[in-house]
């Protein structure tokens, strides 16, 4: 995925897409149309509503548990002493 994004330029070989290399690319074009979503869950050291609100700060707190119970992840939040308040540590500890 990073080379995808360009964080990294190969070494040997070429990527394309559509033909075309990846290096004659805008790479802000190409970052705006490409999403990922990792396969690890990664948490900052914070509530799990602020860690929700670093993609888009204005979030409501409906707007959070929606994002939760999309996530199926509601369920297991709202059973927690203080919900969306819930520290957690870096990675999610």
């Amino acid at each position: 995925m990073q080379l995808l994004l360009r964080y990294y330029d190969c070494c040997e070989g070429s990527i394309l897409i559509n033909r075309n290399n990846i290096k004659d690319i805008n790479i802000n074009d190409l970052k705006r149309k490409i999403g990922f979503v990792g396969q690890e869950p990664v948490l900052f050291a914070m509530s799990i509503e602020d860690n929700l609100k670093i993609a888009n700060p204005k979030l409501t707190e409906d707007e959070v548990v929606g994002a939760l119970k999309k996530a199926n992840a509601w369920e297991f939040v709202e059973k927690m002493e203080k919900g969306i308040k819930t520290y957690v540590g870096t990675g999610g500890i």
